[in-house]
């Protein structure tokens, strides 16, 4: 039920946050999403019962919907226009390989620790990513459409 909960307010949430990405900036949006994502991370590393651990997991579906399109829009912008396939082969390129080896992690985290490591690990790996995009990334032209 918590894989559903991420996934569907995902599914649902994802256009969204490429519009308040365009909107508002990419850098801002991500950091705000990213916050959102650790915060509930961190909520559903400590929770208490099932039914805090599936709100945890369907809030931490907005972080991703804003994280995601931010990454990509990014991602396109720091690289040169001929380098276009290039930005798109790394974004999913690196998609694959958090799909691939993140259930090897998180079954290493259960088996080691507990099932909760899974959410507690986001925690430091957002905050890492936001440090590196303050200092390396700068924010988006706010109130375009993101199209050049």
């Amino acid at each position: 039920m918590g894989i559903n909960a991420y996934t569907v307010v995902f599914g649902v949430m994802i256009v969204t946050g490429g519009r308040l990405a365009d909107l508002y900036g990419r850098r801002r949006v991500l950091m705000i999403g990213a916050t959102i994502f650790a915060a509930f991370s961190l909520l559903g590393g400590f929770a208490p019962n099932i039914e805090i651990l599936i709100a945890a997991r369907a809030l931490m579906g907005i972080g991703g919907a804003l994280i995601w399109p931010s990454v990509l829009g990014m991602t396109y912008a720091v690289l040169p226009k001929d380098k276009a396939s290039l930005a798109g082969g790394l974004v999913i390129g690196v998609a694959g390989l958090g799909n691939a080896t993140g259930p090897l992690i998180a079954g290493f985290l259960t088996d080691t620790f507990s099932w909760r490591w899974v959410f507690f690990v986001n925690v430091p790996v957002a905050i890492l990513a936001m440090i590196i995009i303050r200092r390396n990334v700068a924010e988006s032209e706010a109130g375009g459409s993101g199209r050049s």
